[in-house]
């Protein structure tokens, strides 16, 4: 059943109006009709059957016919800080982070990032970048989209990281820690895990510096060097691995 994010209330009987988005896609994409049933998410993890009344390009209504709570988020909550990638990078570590559960997304302008749009280009792209959050969310049945903050200097990120319960920073001149010894009995229900990922220069030894000193942890994912783009992917996973969610 396709699924699509909603702001009605979700009550039996109630009419729920879909996004002129989701219309879009349920009329030339999908080729849904009037009786065809969705999914709706809306607040609360609530989600709900929705049978169709109006399905066309300008909208799309319907009638709930039955609601009921689905918990599919993770008991981790990863904040993932990005440092901002060329080209279309950025939209796959969206996506990707978005369908293993993270629930901020932090672009970061550090030393060695070689993108470096200006205002108006990087407000298109985090619009996007958003778009795709909430496609990734649908598609990967969560009940919450993550939030995607506004591009910033690793300085103005750094007030945010601090404040999770584990910020981790992989690091490939790390020699001593590896990310299962930092994970390791460290992962209860609700703990916070932020990650910084370098860019495809990776950070300098001044940036890092900077996080231990707000209490970062360096931690090596192996002898060999990961893509920008599969770092934070890799980290996530292996935290809800070792969490016994996978």
């Amino acid at each position: 059943m396709h699924r699509f994010f909603v702001d009605s209330p979700l009550q039996p009987g109630s009419k729920v109006v879909f996004t002129s988005r989701a219309a879009r896609q349920m009329a030339r994409v999908l080729r849904l009709r009037p009786g065809d049933r969705v999914a709706a998410v809306g607040s609360g993890d609530q989600e709900a059957v929705v049978v169709l009344e109006e399905v066309g390009r300008k909208g799309a209504r319907g009638r709930v016919e039955e609601v009921r709570r689905k918990d599919t988020e993770s008991s981790l909550r990863f904040w993932l800080a990005q440092g901002l990638p060329r080209g279309e990078k950025m939209a796959w570590v969206v996506q990707k982070a978005t369908e293993l559960g993270v629930e901020r997304i932090f672009p970061v302008l550090t030393s060695r990032s070689v993108a470096r749009p200006d205002r108006e280009v990087l407000a298109s792209r985090v619009q996007r970048w958003e778009e795709i959050a909430r496609e990734a969310a649908e598609q990967a049945g969560r009940t919450r989209i993550p939030r995607v903050e506004a591009p910033a200097s690793l300085t103005e990120v750094l007030e945010e990281l601090k404040k999770a319960s584990l910020f981790l920073i992989p690091w490939e001149e790390e020699r001593e820690q590896k990310l299962h010894q930092a994970l390791r009995g460290r992962l209860a229900r609700g703990t916070v895990l932020s990650f910084l990922i370098g860019p495809e220069g990776g950070l300098t030894r001044e940036e890092v510096e900077s996080c231990r000193r707000e209490g970062g942890v360096t931690v090596s994912l192996g002898s060999r060097l990961l893509r920008t783009e599969t770092a934070g992917a890799v980290l996530m996973a292996a935290a809800l691995y070792e969490a016994g969610e996978l």
